[in-house]
């Protein structure tokens, strides 16, 4: 129980990272991702969207997979690199 009240607090673990860190931070160290392609589930909104600007923004090839064609097809149109 006390692993999920510090979790929901937003602490780290023994990652470094808790809840409450953001695509940035964790990436934060990864500043050339040329070399990676990533497949990212549920892109279209919300934190697969988010994780999808930032992994474009430091250079990985994207991979965004949707169940609704127009979702896909706005996802694929968004200029990740350029949006802050």
């Amino acid at each position: 129980m006390l692993e999920t009240l510090r979790y929901l607090v937003g602490s780290a673990g023994a990652s470094g990272y808790g809840s409450k860190s953001t695509a940035e931070q964790v990436t934060e160290n990864c500043r050339d991702l040329h070399s990676i392609t990533a497949i990212i589930t549920g892109a279209t909104s919300g934190i697969g969207a988010e994780t999808a600007r930032v992994l474009a923004k430091r250079g990985a090839r994207l991979v965004l997979p949707a169940r609704n064609l127009k979702a896909a097809e706005d996802a694929r149109d968004k200029d990740f690199i350029g949006e802050s």
